[in-house]
């Protein structure tokens, strides 16, 4: 249908757009833009039986691409992709060595930026792998993004909206290298005569450094969704992770008294019940026997302590068994062959997926959430499985996608439940921006360290760990990241102290929220001393560096001012020597936050020791100065970041201000240079330990006596 010569040219990145028809022919190649400068908006025309529109608008460091193509035939045509953007030659004379790869939905493989693997870890379809799974040719498939390294050259691709398509990036093995194509999933829908389909927009921006291009990206992905960012990270204690499907209201009963009686100590706003109440999958409305006084009673009790009431539930799923399902068969997607289609096979029996086009199945989701919040009372949603509304199938709507039926149904459930708190799990990530507050970015915890799925997405703290490192970009752009649960029992787990300790770090770090998850009637006082440093959240995002062990990032890096925030890993199943470069430049204090250790003044090598296998050295840093100083608090495991207002030395006093919501008991570490003596009592060099009990705003204020002469 024709073809233009030319290319796109991107300081060497020459590439062109196509359309793929359903018939798998692909038409109207389309290239033409040789240069960009900063100030050109530039576009491309072909007009044939298809015509296309290629514009390309300047970006920092790159351009924003987007592709429409117009059906100038008499007849539809079916359209399976938009090729907004192909690279035969890759992004540089050289094979790819490095790439990102984020996950799809909450519970997909994802990983930081890492050596380049040209495998498929996305099937099967659709839990874990987007709508269309990668094709032999295209093996490497990322959700949306990715961030490649060829060569000397770094660059990001990714989109920036998922209103109406499912997004990817590809990158097939050839003999010179890589090609790169960066497509959105059309489903095959017929465009018909005069019709016009556009492109989500397209990112690509190169040789920048990563945080700079992924923060660049999540801004603009954010601004286009129309993201507003939840103004805190909420906190809460969750049932799932200990009671299960087995919950009942005395168990949440019982947990409300603890968190009542230590309020003080666990400073958390939300109390939600999980999965557990409903009699069957898609009957919402009906509870079960556990809760005999409904769940109206709960809430009312829960509202009446002062916490908020969070409800679990997965709204785009009907349960085969269920009472919803049997009456409206016609309510979910079907396959080409007309067969309901089952989006995964659990609680015993097969769930299938809401169609969100179905005028029928919109009123029965709209009662489903007009009940939970205006009749029951709920002021926190954790809406679950989302994935299921986004499948490729036949639909009501027979022009829908599976992402414009998924932003219908979210849309939807964003209306009705207003400005309560909404937390998306299981949610392909950015066709959710914009429609949720808070979003699982990881698989499910446990109480166990590793699981043998090979996928990497199945419930394990190791498989959340790595997930939760490799999306901590989102936060606090996208949404309020939710790690998950955190879990510190001893009973009941066969989790190592060392591996709590490092559960608690990578949450603490992530920034996000910080939910409960043991019976805390039962939880062993040392452990329940870790629940109040993470609380409250510190807000900020730490960032991955360092060597990766089995694509997980051993290092975390979180700067505020001249104090730092450091956690080096030890992902091995046996102990290590754990050593860290702080350069060459100046001498550092360390303060272990986990053992109270302090170290220093030390420059070049600080080497900490054996640390155990899958644990933790957290240590906040700070540079070494000249007269007695704050080396860090272990009020919090940010050391100070969340907790230290103000720190003055006048020549004689060195004052700390702290301010901390709720009851926080630990120590000021000080660092006293020689010479200096402490007025009262008696202390001359060396660590000075200042134990605190901090409710709200606190000061401490120690008068030194400087050197003779000083």
């Amino acid at each position: 249908m024709g073809t233009l010569d030319g290319m796109l040219a991107l300081e060497g990145l020459r590439g062109f757009a196509r359309v793929e028809l359903a018939d798998g022919t692909r038409h109207a190649t389309l290239g033409g833009v040789t240069a960009i400068g900063l100030d050109d908006t530039l576009s491309v025309r072909h007009e044939g039986d298809l015509a296309l529109l290629w514009t390309a608008r300047p970006v920092a460091g790159g351009v924003e691409l987007v592709l429409e193509v117009t059906n100038r035939l008499p007849y539809a045509v079916s359209v399976e992709r938009l090729d907004v953007l192909v690279v035969p030659e890759g992004i540089a004379p050289a094979p790819v060595r490095e790439a990102m790869q984020p996950g799809y939905q909450s519970w997909s493989f994802a990983t930081p930026v890492g050596p380049y693997e040209q495998v498929d870890r996305h099937q099967p379809a659709p839990i874990v792998a987007p709508v269309l799974p990668a094709t032999e040719a295209e093996r490497f498939v990322s959700y949306g993004l990715a961030l490649l390294t060829a060569g000397n050259r770094r660059m990001l691709v990714g989109f920036t909206t998922a209103r109406d398509q499912h997004p990817l990036v590809a990158v097939q093995a050839t003999p010179a290298g890589h090609m790169l194509t960066a497509s959105c999933q059309v489903e095959g829908r017929a465009l018909a005569p005069g019709a016009t389909l556009r492109s989500e927009a397209l990112r690509v921006q190169a040789d920048l450094a990563d945080e700079v291009l992924l923060e660049a990206y999540a801004r603009e992905t954010a601004r286009q969704m129309g993201a507003t960012p939840w103004p805190h990270a909420p906190t809460g204690w969750c049932s799932w992770y200990y009671f299960y499907t087995a919950v009942t209201a005395a168990d949440m009963r019982s947990n409300l008294d603890v968190l009542d009686a230590h309020r003080a100590r666990m400073p958390v706003t939300a109390v939600q019940l999980d999965d557990g109440y409903q009699t069957a999958i898609g009957d919402w409305l009906d509870v079960n026997a556990k809760f005999p006084a409904g769940l109206r009673a709960l809430v009312q009790e829960i509202h009446a302590r002062g916490y908020q009431a969070g409800l679990w539930l997965a709204p785009f799923f009907l349960g085969e068994p269920s009472q919803t399902y049997q009456a409206h068969p016609d309510w979910v997607v079907r396959d080409e062959a007309g067969l309901p289609i089952s989006t995964m096979t659990n609680w015993g029996h097969r769930n299938f997926s809401l169609d969100t086009t179905h005028p029928g199945a919109m009123a029965y989701l709209r009662e489903v959430f007009r009940t939970i919040v205006d009749d029951w009372g709920f002021d926190y949603l954790k809406i679950d499985f989302l994935y299921a509304g986004a499948v490729r199938g036949r639909r009501h709507d027979p022009h829908a996608t599976g992402v414009q039926a998924y932003r219908q149904g979210l849309a939807l459930i964003r209306e009705v439940v207003g400005e309560r708190f909404v937390l998306g799990c299981g949610a392909p990530f950015l066709p959710s921006v914009g429609l949720v507050d808070g979003m699982r970015v990881g698989p499910d915890v446990a109480p166990f360290w590793t699981s043998p799925d090979p996928l990497g997405s199945a419930p394990a703290m190791w498989n959340a760990i790595r997930s939760t490192l490799a999306h901590h970009w989102m936060h606090p752009h996208l949404w309020v990241n939710d790690p998950d649960c955190l879990i510190v029992r001893q009973a009941d787990s066969q989790l190592s102290g060392a591996e709590v300790e490092t559960w608690a770090t990578v949450v603490a770090l992530s920034g996000g929220m910080v939910l409960l998850s043991d019976d805390l009637a039962k939880l062993e006082p040392a452990r329940a001393a870790i629940i109040p440093r993470l609380l409250p959240p510190l807000g900020l995002p730490a960032r991955p560096h360092g060597p990766l062990i089995d694509g997980v990032p051993t290092r975390l890096r979180l700067a505020k001012g001249e104090r730092e925030l450091l956690a080096l890993f030890n992902w091995r199943a046996e102990a290590a020597e754990e050593s860290y470069d702080l350069g060459s430049v100046g001498r550092w204090h360390a303060l272990d936050l986990w053992s109270g250790a302090h170290h220093g003044p030390v420059g070049g090598t600080l080497r900490l020791g054996l640390t155990p296998p899958h644990g933790t050295r957290l240590l906040a840093l700070v540079p070494a100065r000249d007269h007695p100083q704050l080396v860090g608090s272990t009020l919090t495991l940010t050391g100070g970041l969340l907790e230290v207002v103000e720190e003055y030395w006048d020549g004689r006093t060195l004052t700390i201000r702290l301010e901390l919501p709720g009851e926080h008991a630990g120590e000021l570490v000080i660092a006293v240079p020689d010479g200096f003596r402490l007025a009262a009592p008696e202390v001359h060099g060396g660590t000075l330990r200042v134990p605190v009990l901090v409710t709200g705003a606190h000061e401490v204020r120690l008068a030194f006596e400087p050197p003779s002469g000083g």
